[in-house]
């Protein structure tokens, strides 16, 4: 059973989802008059929540993979100095979060990141109406719950562009953006598993209905965004000061007492504070997030215009082989150029169809997963 009400945020408005009904889901246009809707339509549906789960729709989300070496000392600070090159945006419109995976040979980290003014008049409508707000999250992360398979799965969420997760578990693994959706058999190469949910399954397919797992509680562990000021109170510091009284309050009542029992009794309160520790560090982990934004801005260079970045997406979709999926796009604003990398079946077509874009570049192949992985500069006019 659900303990929060469910909000996506989309480009032209946002949609309540009902707990236990998808008929019931409403969508509101204005976002300003969010706070006032959800209210009445709480009341209207006797839905007593008191907190609300907040999801951007994936079609509003920018999404990276990079990999790091082992050697990394402090991989927030690698990622927050190499934010602005991984991020095609000024980083301070931005409100972002990774995972990071250590393998045999780096660490891989999958970041996501969306633009504060798409989400950030939505938290305050919610907040202003009385709600308590868990956290920002992809929509992708609705559908992970404690029911995930342990093993690889993979998930499908149509639209512009369709796309393809995979999950090992509860944890994301890698992310594809189709120009047009694969086929079941295509899905299951490309994704190394047979168990593939659908979130509009036709009649018959062999997909398996996504919103079966939108029936239970999401975990709601990674990729939270939402910022420190709609974030609850921090309760660890309380805990702290009661642990630090408790101590002073042992001493003094402990003073007469033999050495070898206060030093037991000190003991017994230190494995308590180490215990505690752990959450209080990931507090402030996410509390300094702020200070080392600010602290790094003066590295930022200036950002000129970018170039029509929907419009060669949409080029990219339309002339893009249906043998050929991306795995990476970069943007080099100085030579107004996109790097583009994935896997094809046939370079040939893949560099003919791009030449109608600009000019195109085949910089490497190589082969993974049994197809050709291509990496091709385009430079725009």
């Amino acid at each position: 059973m659900k303990d929060a009400l469910e909000i996506i945020i989309e480009k032209n408005g946002v949609n309540i989802c009902h707990p236990f009904s998808n008929d019931a889901d409403m969508f509101i246009d204005n976002k300003s008059l969010l706070g006032e809707r959800l209210l009445a339509y709480c009341s209207r549906n006797n839905i007593s929540f008191s907190k609300v789960s907040l999801f951007v729709s994936e079609e509003l989300l920018f999404f990276k993979s990079i990999n790091l070496p082992l050697k990394t000392r402090d991989i927030k600070q690698a990622v927050e100095y190499q934010l602005d090159m991984l991020i095609p945006f000024p980083k301070e419109t931005m409100l972002f979060s990774y995972t990071n995976e250590r393998l045999k040979e780096n660490y891989r980290l999958n970041l996501v990141a969306v633009n504060k003014q798409l989400v950030e008049p939505v938290a305050q409508e919610v907040s202003n109406a009385g709600y308590i707000i868990t956290g920002l999250f992809p929509e992708s992360q609705r559908y992970i719950n404690r029911l995930a398979q342990k093993s690889k799965w993979a998930l499908v969420l149509p639209g512009r562009f369709s796309k393809v997760y995979t999950f090992i578990g509860s944890q994301l693994e890698d992310r594809f953006l189709c120009g047009k959706e694969p086929s079941f058999s295509e899905l299951t190469s490309l994704c190394k598993c047979d168990t593939i949910y659908h979130q509009q399954p036709v009649q018959g397919s062999r997909y398996q209905n996504a919103r079966e797992l939108l029936e239970q509680n999401p975990i709601l562990k990674d990729f939270n965004m939402l910022p420190e000021s709609f974030r609850q109170p921090d309760y660890f510091k309380v805990a702290i000061v009661a642990l630090i009284g408790l101590n002073l309050a042992a001493l003094l009542v402990l003073g007469g007492i033999k050495g070898f029992s206060l030093i037991r009794a000190d003991n017994k309160v230190e494995n308590a504070i180490s215990e505690i520790m752990p959450q209080v560090n990931e507090v402030n982990k996410l509390r300094s997030k702020e200070d080392m934004l600010l602290k790094n801005l003066n590295t930022v260079e200036s950002i000129s215009k970018n170039p029509d970045l929907i419009g060669f997406l949409k080029n990219l979709s339309e002339k893009l082989p249906e043998s050929s999926y991306l795995d990476q796009m970069r943007m080099d604003k100085k030579s107004r150029s996109f790097h583009i990398q994935g896997y094809t079946e046939n370079v040939g077509e893949l560099t003919t169809q791009l030449q109608s874009i600009g000019e195109s570049k085949l910089k490497s192949t190589s082969r993974r997963r049994n197809r050709t992985y291509f990496q091709v500069e385009i430079s725009l006019p």
